[in-house]
């Protein structure tokens, strides 16, 4: 069996572990705050960006009703709003066609995930947009 030698330590002797300044660029920067937001298989799940949905007027109160949603069915995290699962799929389909009537441009301004995808995989899904730059 082979000893792994860390000679990189200011005093250089063998064995020990190697000492990182504040030049080695260790400390993470820029990592994003928010967290992934986990997306269920097996049904549909609407996700806005943060600015189109606060444009386009809609309520919380008016979509919760209108596609059945409960508070854990409606995420916001940084600059993604998710809601879903979405079991209504006749009233998702009305609602993206008000959506795109109302000026809201399909897949630049929300966007709808099927859930068409094996159990064995999960998803998940952030916003990419400058609220996480």
């Amino acid at each position: 069996m082979t000893r792994t030698s860390y000679s990189a330590s200011k005093n250089g002797k063998d064995g020990d572990i190697p000492k990182h300044s504040a030049d080695d660029n260790l400390q993470p920067t820029n990592y994003p705050t928010h967290m992934p937001l986990a997306i269920a298989q097996g049904v549909p799940t609407l996700f806005f960006r943060r600015t189109a949905y606060e444009r386009s007027g809609l309520t919380r109160t008016a979509l919760d009703t209108r596609l059945g949603l409960t508070d854990e069915e409606f995420r916001v995290e940084g600059d993604i709003i998710a809601m879903g699962p979405i079991y209504d799929v006749d009233a998702l389909g009305a609602l993206v066609d008000e959506l795109e009537s109302a000026g809201l441009t399909y897949y630049e301004d929300f966007f709808e995930m099927s859930g068409s995808w094996p159990e064995w995989l999960m998803l998940l899904a952030r916003g990419s947009g400058p609220a996480l730059a």
